[in-house]
């Protein structure tokens, strides 16, 4: 994985991108659909659990059980349940429960984040939904979810994003590795060759389902 300097870089770069992405959109937009069932406005609240979710595990100890940032993902899509439904019910609720602009609350949460990152040491272990993590392990994590969501308000509102390459790297890193340990082999293959010009994709794919 990318070394902590690397990781520090990629997560202040990543909210960077994402808190543009959440001031650019107009007001007459944040009722527009945003992703599945999400208006834009609830995509970008639950984006920002990104620095909501560090806050509430940084404050939290615990004991180490999972090693590697690709662990965390690994065992969050093992949980019981539906997940996705889960998370979809809760960033809904949570956006109806947010009364100040979502610009305004997402800046709020950006720079408590960001504070928390730079002042806590990287081998703190903190208690995440899946299991206790080092910061530093849980940070790629966090980089993903703000470029990929980014990258969705982007896409709501019919802009080119422009993600920094810093956190570009660690996002794709992360996703490899996901896809590694995810993946059956002929769609593994797959993958290698449509990214090195030898073969179309051939059917969807989704490493985070």
């Amino acid at each position: 994985m990318a070394n902590s300097s690397e990781v520090h870089n990629a997560f202040a770069d990543a909210s960077g991108f994402l808190i543009r992405a959440i001031e650019s959109v107009p007001d007459s937009d944040w009722l527009k659909p945003g992703l599945g069932v999400w208006n834009v406005r609830e995509l970008a609240v639950h984006a920002s659990r990104a620095w909501l979710t560090t806050l509430q595990y940084t404050a939290e100890p615990a004991s180490l059980s999972l090693h590697r940032p690709v662990d965390y993902y690994i065992a969050v899509l093992n949980l019981p349940g539906d997940l996705h439904a889960r998370v979809a019910e809760t960033s809904i609720e949570q956006a109806a429960s947010v009364d100040d602009s979502v610009p305004v609350y997402a800046s709020a949460l950006y720079r408590e984040a960001s504070a928390v990152v730079d002042n806590t040491p990287d081998d703190q272990v903190i208690a995440s939904l899946a299991g206790g993590i080092r910061l530093i392990d849980y940070l790629p994590s966090r980089v993903l979810e703000m470029v990929t969501h980014g990258i969705d308000i982007h896409d709501a509102l019919g802009s080119e994003p422009e993600v920094p390459v810093s956190a570009m790297s660690v996002s794709l890193e992360l996703l490899s590795q996901i896809a590694a340990e995810r993946l059956p082999a002929d769609q593994s293959a797959g993958l290698v060759r449509a990214l090195t010009g030898r073969a179309p994709f051939a059917g969807d794919i989704n490493l985070l389902a």
